[in-house]
């Protein structure tokens, strides 16, 4: 007798931990898949069984996430963790085919990102000293190197906190980021941010 939908589900989300996929993922993941087992089960009900899952009822809830007037971003996210989910079940032995991949992924909104202008960059970093002592903050000097690192090295805010003593090589300045999926890149860091290093020094 095949698994209940539900222990499946559970079974491949416990699979994203052993694979070491980002804690972001793993939630995300986790919402999108009860979210679609929600709608797959009927009021006093059971959901279907995964082999009777076909692209039409996958279809038909990604019907449901317009009506609900989700972003297509926010849908395509929901898509790939299904998708993600029949994959494994595929290579498991589960089921004969990714029933989700035949299904068309809603087009990505083209949208240009804003950046701030080298001036109000700037502005920003200056007012981080100044701030900080009126809010009698302990570490003006990492907080500006902080906003140093972020904009001066476009590393995300998740990889600066993930960052140790032991990822910056301060003698060649670089820094070993740890990005998505865990994946480990070099970022170099200017001039600048070595001397707020020297200024932590000083005032320690």
């Amino acid at each position: 007798m095949p698994e209940p939908l539900a222990v499946l589900i559970g079974r491949y989300l416990t699979s994203l931990v052993r694979e070491n996929a980002s804690p972001h993922t793993i939630r995300n993941y986790t919402i999108d898949l009860q979210g679609w087992l929600a709608f797959l089960t009927p009021p006093a009900g059971d959901p279907p069984a995964i082999e009777a899952i076909d692209t039409l009822t996958i279809r038909e809830w990604l019907a449901s996430l317009y009506e609900q007037q989700l972003q297509n971003q926010s849908i395509r996210r929901k898509l790939a963790a299904v998708r993600s989910f029949f994959r494994w079940a595929e290579r498991a032995g589960i089921v004969r085919k990714n029933v989700a991949r035949l299904v068309r992924t809603p087009k990505a909104p083209q949208l240009i990102p804003h950046v701030p202008s080298p001036e109000t960059t700037a502005t920003l970093i200056e007012a981080v000293p100044g701030k900080a002592a009126e809010t009698a903050r302990p570490h003006p000097s990492r907080d500006l190197a902080i906003f140093e690192l972020l904009y001066g090295c476009g590393i995300r805010i998740s990889e600066l906190v993930g960052l140790n003593m032991a990822d910056v090589d301060f003698s060649e300045r670089w820094l070993r980021v740890r990005g998505k999926g865990r994946k480990e890149r070099q970022v170099p860091y200017g001039d600048k941010k070595r001397k707020v290093r020297k200024r932590n020094k000083m005032h320690s």
